[in-house]
C-alpha cells in the first residue's frame, strides 16, 4: 500500500489529463495526475493526489515512484507468464 503524506501548502498544482496509470487514493477513487506549479524546488514535478483536495484523504505519491512500481509489476507479470509457459511445455512433454 502507498504511504500517505501531506501536500505542502505552498506548492500549487494543476490537474493533468489521462494517459498514465490509474492510481487510487484512500477514498478508493482515481487520484488525478497533477503538476507542481508554485514551488521552485519541485516546479514541474508530477504527482498523484486525492481528487478531493483540499479536503483530501491525505494521499500523495510522486509520479516517478508510481511509474517505478508499474515497471516492477510488469516485470513480475512477464516472469509469471514465462513460468506458466514453461510449466505448460513441461506438462505437454510429460504426457507424450
Amino acid at each position: 500500500m502507498v504511504m500517505a503524506s501531506n501536500v505542502s501548502g505552498g506548492s500549487g498544482s494543476s490537474a493533468q489529463g489521462r494517459g498514465g496509470p490509474q492510481v487510487l487514493c484512500y477514498h478508493n477513487e482515481i487520484a488525478p495526475l497533477r503538476e507542481v506549479k508554485h514551488s521552485c524546488m519541485n516546479l514541474g514535478r508530477k504527482f498523484y493526489g486525492c481528487g478531493y483536495w483540499p479536503r483530501s484523504c491525505g494521499f500523495f505519491k510522486w509520479a516517478e515512484e508510481v511509474n517505478e512500481v508499474c515497471d516492477l509489476q510488469l516485470m513480475i507479470l512477464e516472469k509469471e507468464n514465462t513460468y506458466l509457459n514453461l510449466s505448460m511445455t513441461n506438462i505437454y512433454w510429460k504426457r507424450r
